[in-house]
């Protein structure tokens, strides 16, 4: 089933011009009616403005009220007199509570239901209490899921759209950004948090923001955008001026949830380990954000090493001679390895460990390679976490490909180890694609997530950045390359940011300085924090199938 969607990008306003917003609002959606679409999204609060402060909602006055009743009103008659859907941001009042929320209006007129803001962004909790809900709206365009900007720097919001039928996330938001110039501003959940979104879920994304400074001091960053569920972008806006965006979509491109034939992306998860998502106590590491730290102490030299993915035992026993003397010279402390077939091997584990121990006591460096562990009668894929005392611990691969289920059990295992220089959590293949394994190593105090993969694609590039910034730690990936293996080894920083990368082709190592003291700071900006603003009690929905 194909739809028609308009995207209305609008510029900024202060509260004080709320009315003129509101005219531009229907001015707009006036001009978008003649590509009649079937569904119309405007941006976050669209009336009566972004930065409401506290003089303008105390008491929620009423004149707030009349307010916020008469742009619905508009809204909705909007929606009846062009017969489309509409989405469109605008404060919710109930009670003695603001929300900030999405209204979705029927093709009648009729409001069908609100989602509110969940993760509220710097100043918004000065006057918005947080939703704890996420509803999807099953309409004759499809299953409608809503998000209202920073929700999407959440996974597990979007995640539960996903679970619950959503095949169309639609984001009303104001992105922020900065920058000398206005033709180029952006933000991190246009780049590559909304289309990690798009592939972890398989569902559309359809994104509108605002452009222009609004109190002096806040920039929207534009780039409203439409997103297919394979992560590419159907339309965006730019970043300097409005734009009304239209195209069609194929709705039904999100009910086929594999990744390709190996990987089914909602099939493969494993709730029954996904419990510290949901878990009422405090998590780990809320204990180990507390811990007194010294910077330099947890500052470390660290890498990821790329092969090309046919090695056999005997080659990488030969890398492993002429690399790790190398890296050690050059000051590192940790080694990444890919996810080589070769190591997954009968007898590979007895050869290469034992000497990868050696050199590791030898050169004082961390090695994470891959192993295969035997749990009674089965065998489980593993990576190995090798310190330089001799300790050697495990982090078992849980989440199975299905070429690898006829040879292997599933693990249930990763733990994060305390190591000299910081906690690290291991995870393998197309786990760092599911955003519960990468949260839930967080939520155990992992201020470095080492990710043992093999991928032909690039997403573990897109999702480096993507599982880095959602969860504050950095995150190393080491890839392979060849016939089956793209290369681009990736280092990310809380920020989001790659600090190394690899080509494409070749052997190599990609190294950075990671101080990992900034994987202990949680909070975005004031008011925002990944850790203490989750709402672990409304995410229940993620332990279930």
């Amino acid at each position: 089933m194909s739809i028609k969607v308009a995207v209305i990008q609008q510029w900024a306003n202060n509260v004080q011009d709320a009315e003129k917003a509101l005219a531009l609002s229907l001015e707009m959606i006036d001009q978008a009616k003649m590509e009649r679409p079937d569904l119309v999204v405007l941006p976050e609060c669209v009336y009566p403005g972004y930065f409401l402060d506290q003089a303008a909602v105390h008491g929620l006055p009423e004149h707030l009220r009349e307010g916020l009743a008469k742009a619905l009103s508009a809204f909705c008659a909007r929606a009846r007199q062009n017969r489309f859907y509409l989405i469109v941001g605008v404060p919710e009042i109930e009670g003695d509570s603001l929300y900030d929320s999405a209204y979705l209006i029927d093709r009648q007129g009729q409001i069908l239901g609100t989602a509110r803001k969940s993760f509220l962004w710097h100043y918004d909790r000065q006057w918005f209490s947080p939703g704890a809900a996420y509803p999807v709206f099953s309409t004759e365009l499809g299953k409608i899921g809503m998000i209202v900007c920073a929700d999407g720097r959440q996974p597990e919001i979007s995640r539960i759209l996903t679970l619950n039928g959503a095949q169309i996330i639609v984001d009303v938001t104001n992105w922020v950004s900065s920058g000398p110039n206005p033709h180029q501003l952006s933000n991190p959940q246009y780049e590559y948090i909304l289309p990690s979104r798009a592939v972890e879920n398989k569902v559309w994304y359809i994104a509108a923001n605002k452009v222009g400074v609004e109190a002096e001091s806040i920039v929207y960053c534009g780039r409203s955008c439409i997103i297919s569920p394979n992560g590419y972008e159907l339309a965006v806006a730019p970043s300097h001026q409005e734009d009304i965006l239209s195209a069609t979509l194929d709705v039904t491109l999100s009910d086929d949830k594999r990744l390709n034939e190996d990987f089914h992306l909602l099939k493969g998860r494993r709730p029954e380990l996904y419990h510290p998502l949901c878990a009422g106590e405090e998590p780990p590491v809320a204990e180990v954000l507390r811990e007194k730290v010294v910077p330099a102490a947890l500052s470390l030299y660290a890498g990821a090493v790329q092969l090309k993915e046919d090695l056999t035992v005997t080659a990488l026993l030969t890398k492993l001679q002429e690399l790790i003397p190398r890296a050690a010279l050059q000051g590192l402390r940790l080694l990444v390895f890919p996810e080589l077939a070769c190591l997954f091997e009968e007898g590979a584990t007895k050869k290469i460990l034992s000497v990868a121990r050696e050199y590791a006591a030898q050169y004082e460096l961390m090695l994470v390679l891959g192993t295969v562990l035997s749990k009674g009668t089965q065998k489980v894929k593993a990576a190995a976490l090798i310190l330089p005392s001799g300790e050697v611990h495990y982090a078992e691969k849980c989440h199975l490909a299905q070429h690898e289920a006829h040879r292997f059990a599933a693990g249930t295992e990763q733990p994060v180890v305390q190591t000299p220089y910081g906690r690290l959590g291991i995870m393998m293949g197309y786990e760092g694609l599911l955003p519960e394994v990468a949260r839930c190593l967080m939520l155990k105090g992992a201020d470095l997530l080492c990710w043992v993969t093999s991928f032909s694609s690039d997403y573990h590039r897109l999702f480096a950045r993507t599982r880095a910034v959602e969860n504050r730690v950095f995150l190393i990936a080491g890839n392979v390359w060849g016939e089956k293996g793209c290369g681009l080894s990736s280092i990310a920083a809380p920020g989001g940011n790659l600090v190394a990368s690899a080509f494409g082709q070749g052997d190599q190592i990609i190294s950075a300085q990671l101080d990992l003291a900034l994987a202990r700071n949680k909070t975005i900006v004031p008011g925002t924090d990944i850790v203490a603003n989750r709402l672990p009690h409304a995410y229940g929905r993620l332990l279930e199938k």
